[in-house]
């Protein structure tokens, strides 16, 4: 009974380790810090960071948006993301 139980728990553990590891390779951010030609890290919306090793590309640098999925680093559009000021309404009386 206990080998069969430490059996199912192996097998259990070794699906779950290979779900997260698929799950693991696709990630979208902004590149925070860059430690060579093959090691950076991403932070993603969550405010989380990512290690990724891949090739990045020459013109790739600290704050551009990419897209990290099955080992390829692609760089995003930058949305303009400030906010819009709005302007002040007059009332009617001319105030």
């Amino acid at each position: 009974m206990k080998m069969k139980s430490i059996i199912v728990l192996l097998s259990v553990f070794f699906s779950f380790s290979v779900v997260s590891i698929s799950f693991a390779g696709d990630v979208r951010g902004k590149i925070v810090r860059i430690k060579g030609a093959h090691d950076f890290y991403v932070k993603d919306n969550s405010g989380k960071e990512v290690y990724c090793q891949e090739v990045l590309g020459p013109d790739m640098k600290v704050g551009d948006m990419v897209t990290v999925k099955g080992g390829e680093v692609t760089k995003d559009a930058v949305q303009d993301t400030a906010p819009t000021i709005p302007s002040k309404k007059r009332n009617s009386k001319g105030k």
